[in-house]
């Protein structure tokens, strides 16, 4: 069995509209031609995609895709896709091959996730492994790849941290995405404690105010020092230095 899907084979199906046809995409899979074997059976992927509708049947209506009611569900869907698909080789993880086979394999999901009302005229194949960290199911699986904590008796317990926005744009599209230490210590800064608070010359600012300011001054900082050579310690105390220089406090609410 293949799980592998061509950027052309992904336009054959939607000019076809048989983007939900599962028939019709196992006879368009191919070979990936990558040195490492898929490792797993397309029974796991059965059970991934029973496990992903579980956790969509507690969205109630029509969401748009940017609504803040999609949170706790990216972060269940996170933790479920990766605990999944664990052990994923990292040429099949950057392949958008297998992403966009998975994505069309799960294509009810993904088109619920991003509000399609119709998948003729609404299809936006970035949504579908074309661009992976724009796509939303290799998206979360690279959120969970990245803040998991192994030593932590939730190895997840980061991964269900923070906002949709936070992880999407502040995160995964950024160069030092690949910086683990950092994630770590992006996603403890500015989301632990849950009482955890900003200031900006002494007013308050929201949390995801204060990321976006912090950002760039972090996109700069890695072109003077990779973040990938340094520790989680040592990532935590530059994001202080940062903030400092741009007059913003971080501090836990007293409730």
């Amino acid at each position: 069995m293949d799980f592998n899907l061509t950027h052309t084979s992904l336009q054959r199906l939607i000019d076809e509209e048989a983007l939900v046809d599962q028939a019709r995409l196992q006879e368009l899979a191919e070979p990936s031609g990558l040195p490492s074997p898929f490792p797993y059976g397309g029974d796991v992927l059965v059970r991934l995609k029973q496990e992903l509708n579980e956790i969509f049947q507690t969205v109630d209506g029509e969401w748009t895709s940017s609504s803040t009611k999609w949170q706790p569900i990216d972060a269940q869907a996170s933790v479920a896709i990766h605990r999944t698909l664990s052990k994923l080789p990292r040429d099949i993880a950057m392949s958008k091959g297998f992403w966009r086979y998975l994505s069309v394999y799960c294509a009810s999901l993904v088109c619920k996730r991003y509000g399609y009302v119709n998948t003729k005229t609404s299809f936006d194949k970035r949504h579908f492994g074309e661009e992976i960290y724009n796509s939303f199911i290799p998206r979360l699986w690279f959120r969970a790849e990245l803040s998991l904590d192994e030593e932590a008796e939730d190895p997840y317990w980061l991964t269900k941290k923070g906002v949709s926005d936070f992880w999407s744009s502040f995160v995964l599209r950024r160069i030092y995405a690949q910086s683990r230490p950092l994630i770590r210590a992006l996603v403890k800064y500015f989301f632990v404690p849950e009482n955890v608070c900003f200031y900006r010359d002494d007013v308050s600012i929201t949390t995801l105010e204060a990321f976006r300011l912090l950002g760039p001054a972090v996109r700069r900082q890695h072109s003077l020092s990779p973040f990938e050579l340094m520790g989680e310690g040592d990532c935590t105390a530059t994001l202080d230095l940062l903030a400092s220089e741009m007059m913003i406090r971080r501090a836990e609410r007293e409730d």
